[in-house]
């Protein structure tokens, strides 16, 4: 599994739904060009975000063995 995959399926789930992905079968978020960012604290390591070139914001936030990832909610689209 890759990025590109997690992305193109957290575009079909709502707003701020949680695809949840084990750290062992995924790269960092940085390798796929993702940022590091602040977040609303949630127990979590770190916040990445990766904008879309259509706007869209996609939000990882990093734990231990995991990552959540969801779209952001998007003004104006």
């Amino acid at each position: 599994m890759n990025w590109t995959e997690i992305i193109f399926k957290v575009l079909k789930l709502r707003a701020h739904e949680d695809l949840v992905i084990g750290k062992s079968i995924l790269s960092h978020p940085k390798v796929a060009g993702f940022i590091k960012t602040l977040g609303e604290p949630q127990s979590q390591i770190a916040d990445y975000e990766l904008v879309l070139e259509d706007g869209r914001r996609i939000h990882v936030r990093e734990y231990e063995d995991y990552y959540k990832v969801h779209r952001d909610i998007s003004v104006g689209l």
